[in-house]
């Protein structure tokens, strides 16, 4: 977190979740994100630092808790990589309590990555196997 410019984590995330909102990712068009994401003031502390409205502010001014603005903030809130490698060795693609894993080596021939899905999932439990 940088100490200077946000007061805490939430305040962090919020600003990249701004960042990201600019660059041009979407969201589905409902009044509840409207409200989640614009109702949130924000100011800064004595420090200078973003500080986000509390809650309970909020609360105050009629609006509800914006769970789902804090939701889409969090996954901003830490750092992935961008991308990761697949090493071509026998690795676990589907591990499913109680069931075992599944390698690759027992899957070969099974798996296209480049082949869209086929199959239908309507109704069928997920330990169902073929």
């Amino acid at each position: 977190m940088n100490n200077n410019k946000h007061a805490n984590k939430r305040a962090e995330a919020w600003d990249a979740m701004r960042a990201a909102l600019t660059a041009g990712i979407e969201l589905p068009d409902d009044p509840d994100w409207e409200t989640d994401l614009c109702g949130t003031e924000f100011g800064f502390n004595n420090k200078g630092a973003i500080q986000l409205e509390r809650k309970d502010m909020m609360k105050s001014r009629g609006l509800p808790s914006p769970d789902l603005g804090d939701s889409l903030a969090m996954t901003f809130a830490v750092n992935v990589a961008s991308s990761f490698r697949i090493p071509a060795v026998s690795t676990p693609i589907n591990v499913q309590p109680g069931l075992g894993v599944e390698s690759m080596d027992a899957v070969k021939g099974k798996y296209e990555p480049r082949r869209p899905y086929q199959g239908s999932c309507k109704g069928r439990d997920s330990r169902d196997t073929e």
